[in-house]
């Protein structure tokens, strides 16, 4: 047991102690042998390129290559971006310097400050800021190392030239026009400005803004002001004046305008009431129109139903001519020969009486009379009665101026007077 106890590293003394002896442990551990490794730079070194933004990366061969965002970019293991070194600060030197590895391509903003001197010797300090754009292939963006520095010192020697030929007031007051004539060119017409462009790199200032224009001595800035102050006293009296003008203008405007309203309404009423009247018009004279093609159409038919009518008669009294000529043919000839008949009866009648007694005739005309005047008188009996006379008197009266009647009535004697009240000679 106890060696047990000693093969297992305890005391040689616990054996030989009692039972409530404590045991002892040593508190060192000795660590095994090993090696650590550096991992925090394991793995492909990359680079995230923001949008607007561009890297150009250099291979120990001189091998170039431009990236541009927005992309994470893997890097081989030779290349190595390429470092600008960028001015800072206003205006721009080479004073305050930012290296960095990335270049803004789009809507690029670099803001500086130009000192100036116009033509009567007035010096001024111009705060511009430029917009600019990185144009064409992109290898060469990144031949100029300080582009802010070179965009700087271009645009400084064109201001001071040309505002060099302009006076402080005229300048003053046409700043912003004037610098940017200068930095992007004159205006076209449809086509905007060109800009300036810089074949070196590929950039162009597409934009600029002038940010303020002060004038370093004051006493001629004070007199500026003051004539700028006038000048706005003017411009406001003049404007206050204008303002009136057109109101003035504008007032009596209206009341043309109001006229001229009034004008055309009564024109449109009195054109209305001109419609109005050649309507009616038109009515009437449609009426009377229509009556007269009426009355003609009503003549045209009475004259074709006379027409008609005419011919119908014509036709009739043709037929009635052709008939009557028909009849009057034959009646002729009827007549002709009755005439003929009558003739040859007269010729035997007349044959017959040559052959006739003259005394024979006497007699039998006596006796027909005689006859004749039995049956009167019976008949005239009444009418004698009436009248108070006799008969044979009303007989003679009846038969007067007959040669029976000169027989019955007897001879009226000399102053006597006839019945009629004539006088009768006496014989």
């Amino acid at each position: 047991m106890g060696d047990t106890a000693t093969a297992r590293g305890l005391g040689g003394h616990a054996g030989r102690g009692f039972s409530g002896d404590t045991i002892q442990r040593k508190n060192q551990y000795t660590e095994p042998r090993t090696v650590t490794l550096p991992t925090k730079y394991d793995g492909v070194v990359s680079s995230a390129i923001w949008p607007g933004y561009a890297m150009m990366l250099v291979r120990k061969t001189g091998e170039r290559r431009v990236v541009q965002g927005p992309q994470t970019v893997l890097f081989e293991y030779d290349e190595e971006p390429q470092i600008l070194t960028l001015s800072r600060g206003k205006p721009k030197t080479t004073d305050n310097l930012l290296q960095t590895a990335f270049l803004l391509t789009r809507a690029n903003k670099v803001s500086d400050y130009v000192d100036v001197e116009t033509s009567d010797f007035c010096k001024l300090k111009l705060k511009v800021s430029y917009r600019v754009n990185f144009e064409g292939e992109p290898e060469k963006w990144f031949s100029v190392e300080n582009y802010v520095k070179f965009l700087s010192d271009h645009m400084r020697s064109k201001l001071r030239s040309a505002v060099k030929r302009i006076g402080v007031e005229q300048f003053y007051a046409n700043a912003e026009p004037t610098v940017r004539d200068v930095v992007l060119g004159p205006a076209r017409e449809g086509a905007g400005r060109a800009g300036t462009s810089f074949e070196e790199n590929g950039m162009r200032i597409y934009d600029v803004e002038v940010l303020g224009v002060e004038i370093e001595n004051k006493d001629i800035a004070a007199e500026l002001a003051a004539s700028q102050r006038e000048v706005i006293r003017h411009t406001l009296t003049i404007a206050s004046s204008r303002r009136g003008l057109e109101f003035v203008k504008e007032s009596e405007s209206v009341r043309q305008q109001t006229d001229e309203a009034k004008q055309v309404t009564a024109r449109a009423l009195a054109k209305l009431a001109q419609e109005q009247i050649e309507d009616k018009l038109a009515v009437d004279m449609a009426r009377i129109a229509a009556a007269a093609r009426t009355a003609t159409e009503e003549q045209t038919v009475s004259l074709a139903g006379e027409k008609y009518r005419s011919n119908l008669l014509e036709e009739v009294l043709g037929q009635q001519r052709a008939k009557a000529q028909q009849e009057a043919a034959i009646d002729q000839v009827k007549l002709d020969q009755r005439k003929a008949w009558l003739e040859a009866e007269v010729r035997a009648v007349v044959d017959k009486a040559g052959a006739v007694d003259p005394a024979l005739v006497a007699a039998l005309t006596a006796f027909g009379e005689q006859n004749m005047i039995e049956k009167v008188s019976e008949a005239m009996a009444p009418l004698a009665m009436i009248s108070r006379t006799g008969v044979m008197e009303v007989v003679g009266e009846l038969l007067k101026g007959t040669k029976l009647g000169d027989r019955l009535l007897p001879a009226p004697k000399n102053g006597a007077v006839k019945a009629s009240g004539e006088s009768v000679p006496r014989s």
